[in-house]
């Protein structure tokens, strides 16, 4: 090998010592630079590209006889750049430089370049490693005629030591930058990272130990780990680190133990370890994550579930947790209670196959398609106990997730006894019509008893009734008594029984446990309860009904309400046959009295039939027209302190009635207030009205609801029978009222919500059907809106379930009185409301708004403190031109609450 030249050992020394100044890259190129600058004949300046590999660019980082400055703002696309597109990554000499740069730059590259001054001529090369490009070598000159193939041959000699040592320097900036970048990541990771060597002393420390652990990295490094953990769990670590060493087998890789932090403070930490070697030398990484956030969560979730399996427990309505095929995974108390199984008994069963009675209207088929897409069906069904008695329940299935599987959680609330009152009510419809149709006094009794024992579970009833001077009763009918009963009689002057007592003060007797009770005048029942009820006309008593159950507490409110409103209508239908019968005792008048009694007859029926207050006030003029004969009446009611005209001889009367105040008195008020009537010449009372031209009246009350009056221009125009039959008119009047009122009532018992008194869900179906066919005839849109008050579980948790069934009370209230009175709004499930809006479209979003407003109104003096409820809305909205079932159309809006939610819509 031939001795090198002086120059080139010189500069290659300088080159080194450089290279061994510093690691950077910069001081390197230069020196590359200026070197190649000497040796290079033409060659006034210089710079060289480098690749940044993180953004894919060529960067200026070392030039010599330019602003490096200005030329390091230069990014370079790896894939523009020109050595690659016009000359492949090859050795080269470029003439000419800017106009290719424009020609071939993108112009946010081109442009900066454009500012250094004009280059005639360029000579370049690459520099690889690992098979690409990691930098081009440039050598610049003003000179066209600058640099030629012989100055490559030049730079060869030392173009190896240059990729050599930019491959090196290189290297090391991307080994740094690496570095660099696992250390910013081990900073970044919540988690404290320490590094253990064999002794157990900390090698290193990041970030996160130090906000972990409250120590700096200058505190730790050297001293042991068990620094970090209270003196028992150190010794105990002490002891396992030495035996797993001495074993030759690594500690365990997950450990959860108490930490200490430089405060003194503990707290539950996992560590996760790991060995590893460095130089040599066995290490161990240690991860550490503080546990105290989900111990939290633990301690909540055990407390959440005691709350729930309390909640569970102490729910009155029966609850199962099923699989989708019906498999009972969990019940409650009142499960146990309602079926008869113990809950042992109950686990393992299936709700559909060994509960179930019969399939209810919704198949279970159905029924899991619905449950699938996560929707709260609600169905009635027919269920047979453990002893087989036969029990309705209301039914609400929803779907959960239940011990990480897919569930249904199914509330079942006993609905028995709405349902025997529904049988009640419709046995109450057939007494009406068998008490009308009766033919004679026993007749009606009779079947007053029949409708007694069958339907409300008498075991013993009996009808006395008084004779015509009012002083004695007697045994007319009976069911249950021992035989020889038929025509026993009591002397109201000296008999002490109930029965007597009943006659003579006209108030019903309850005795809940005759076991307890002893009668003068009547021999032991046993045990059992007795009802004892007066038989009453417009305050006259004409008997008494005695029923005896053979259970203590056997009659409930509303079995004593049924057998007073029996009471009632047997009542009439006795005096209506005691009028026949009086009636009868003359032929002459049997003969004038027989049209009119036949229509009163056919009035009693029609007053049967009525299903509103509107029918029977068109029946009772009808009626009254036909049996009496008149000028003129009038049927009016009271209303607070006025009595106001329903119906007169014209027909029903329209809004703006007549109205009398109690203050002004007259003929009306006295009769009512007297509860007796009053009947004759106008000018015979001086509280009478003056009324041009009438000469008669009768004045009846109708019960304490009202009064009937008639009146004619002739005088002395009605008899006593007139009067009679005026008083039966205006009975059957007050009957029908009655019963239609407590049908109404029962009726609103079934449709309405007893907490919210709003429409329940029972009743959407029928009210949507109706409303669907109203919309498609006259072709106008309907619209439903599904509200749900958020956050109001938080309202149980915080305040008890009594606040929240106040709240929902105010809820209800607040969206009734802010919408249309067309609108009919129902509770659609437990903190749910539904909406349905007759000949809507955009006006519904007004609705919505001011129901948003007026919630953000309510919650202001709510009372809830920070508690703040809002209501997410769902709307959809049917078009009769378009084919949507009402299925479809709840399903709309159910899913547009759904994504009101999700997307927090909210007040």
């Amino acid at each position: 090998m031939g001795k090198m030249p002086e120059a080139k050992l010189e500069w290659l020394l300088g080159f080194l010592r450089a290279l061994n100044r510093s690691p950077r890259l910069e001081p390197v190129l230069e020196a590359v630079l200026e070197y190649a600058i000497s040796v290079v004949p033409g060659a006034q300046s210089g710079s060289l590209l480098v690749l940044n590999e993180e953004d894919g660019v060529f960067e200026y980082r070392a030039a010599v006889g330019w602003d490096m400055e200005k030329l390091s703002r230069v990014r370079i696309p790896k894939d523009k750049i020109l050595q690659k597109v016009l000359y492949r990554d090859e050795p080269a000499i470029v003439r000419n430089l800017h106009e290719l740069n424009k020609k071939h730059l993108p112009k946010e590259v081109a442009e900066p370049l454009a500012e250094f001054s004009p280059l005639a001529a360029v000579l370049t090369f690459p520099i690889t490693y690992e098979g690409k490009t990691i930098a081009y070598f440039n050598l610049d000159s003003k000179d066209p005629d600058a640099f030629s193939p012989a100055d490559f041959q030049r730079l060869e000699e030392v173009r190896e030591v240059i990729t050599l040592a930019l491959r090196a320097a290189w290297e090391r900036e991307r080994l740094a930058k690496s570095e660099a970048k696992l250390r910013n990541l081990l900073d970044a990771l919540p988690d404290a990272v320490v590094t253990i060597d064999e002794r157990g002393a900390i090698q290193s420390w990041n970030k996160g130990a130090e906000r972990l652990f409250g120590y700096s990295q200058q505190e730790v490094l050297g001293r042991p780990v068990t620094l970090l953990m209270p003196e028992e769990h150190g010794r105990r670590y002490e002891r396992a680190f030495a035996k797993c060493l001495a074993e030759g087998r690594e500690p365990y890789r997950f450990v959860e133990v108490e930490g200490l932090r430089k405060d003194g403070t503990r707290f539950p930490v996992q560590w996760s370890l790991s060995a590893c070697e460095q130089k040599g030398q066995r290490l161990f990484v240690a991860v550490g994550r503080d546990l105290t956030e989900r111990v939290e969560i633990e301690r909540k979730l055990r407390e959440s579930e005691r709350r729930f399996r309390l909640f569970f427990e102490r729910l009155a309505d029966a609850v199962f947790i099923t699989s989708f095929d019906g498999e009972i995974l969990e019940a409650n108390e009142a499960a146990c209670r309602q079926t008869g199984y113990s809950r042992d008994e109950l686990i393992g069963m299936n709700i559909m196959r060994d509960l179930a009675a019969e399939e209810p209207a919704i198949t279970y088929e159905t029924a899991n398609e619905r449950l699938a897409r996560g929707e709260t069906i609600y169905f009635e069904e027919k269920k047979r106990r453990k002893d087989g008695t036969i029990y309705y329940t209301e039914c609400a299935v929803t779907p959960i997730e239940y011990r990480g599987r897919p569930a249904t959680l199914s509330v079942n609330r006993d609905i028995t006894a709405r349902k025997e009152a529904e049988a009640r009510l419709r046995g109450v419809y057939r007494l009406s019509r068998g008490l009308a149709l009766s033919r004679s006094r026993e007749e009606a009794c009779e079947r007053a008893i029949q409708i007694s024992r069958h339907l409300l579970g008498a075991q013993i009833c009996a009808v006395f009734l008084l004779d015509e001077q009012g002083k004695k009763l007697r045994l007319v009918a009976e069911r249950g008594l021992p035989e020889g009963g038929r025509g026993r009689m009591y002397d109201l002057a000296h008999a002490r029984s109930p029965v007597a007592e009943a006659a003579r003060t006209g108030k019903r007797a309850y005795f809940p446990d005759l076991s307890r009770e002893s009668f003068r005048d009547e021999g032991p029942f046993g045990a059992g309860s007795r009802l004892v009820v007066p038989l009453k006309v417009k305050g006259k008593v004409l008997g008494v009904f005695d029923v005896v159950s053979p259970n203590p507490n056997g009659f409930s409110a509303g079995d004593i309400l049924l057998f007073e409103v029996l009471a009632a209508q047997l009542a009439v239908a006795l005096e209506a046959q005691a009028a026949m019968e009086a009636l009868k005792k003359s032929e002459e008048t049997q003969r004038k009295l027989r049209g009119r009694l036949e229509e009163l007859h056919l009035a009693a029926r029609k007053f049967v039939t009525c299903a509103t207050e509107e029918e029977v006030w068109k029946n009772a003029v009808r009626a009254a027209r036909e049996i009496l004969g008149f000028d003129e009446c009038d049927f009016a009611v009271r209303e607070g302190d006025e009595l106001v005209t329903r119906a007169t001889l014209a027909g029903l009367s329209p809004p703006g009635a007549p109205r009398i105040h109690k203050d002004q008195g007259g003929i009306s008020w006295r009769t009512l207030m007297e509860g007796r009537t009053l009947f004759g010449n106008p000018r015979d009372f001086p509280e009478a009205v003056a009324a041009e031209g009438y000469r008669s009246f009768i004045s009846v009350p109708i019960g304490d609801r009202g009064v009937f009056q008639v009146a004619s221009k002739e005088e002395n125009a009605f008899t006593e029978d007139d009067v009679r039959m005026a008083e039966l008119l205006a009975g059957h009047v007050a009957e029908a009222l009655r019963r239609i009122e407590l049908e109404e009532k029962l009726r609103r018992q079934a449709l309405h919500d007893p907490l919210t008194g709003l429409y329940n869900r029972w009743h959407l179906p029928e009210l949507l059907e109706k409303e669907w066919e109203r919309a498609k005839r006259y072709g106008r849109p309907l619209t439903l809106v599904i509200a749900d008050v958020d956050h109001f579980k938080e309202v149980n948790d915080r305040y008890g379930h009594l606040r929240g069934d106040e709240v929902l009370r105010q809820v209800a209230e607040l969206i009734q009185s802010n919408v249309r009175e067309s609108d009919h709004v129902f509770r659609y499930g437990g903190d749910e409301f539904l909406i349905v809006m007759p000949e809507t479209n955009g006006s519904a979003q007004n609705v919505m708004a001011r129901l948003r407003e007026a919630m953000a109104r309510w919650n202001e003096q709510s009372g809830l403190g920070d508690l703040h409820l809002g209501l997410s809305m769902g709307m959809a909205v049917w078009d009769p031109s378009e084919d949507k079932s009402i299925d479809e159309l709840l399903r709309e809006a159910d899913e547009a609450l759904y994504r009101a939610k999700r997307g927090h819509s909210k007040i």
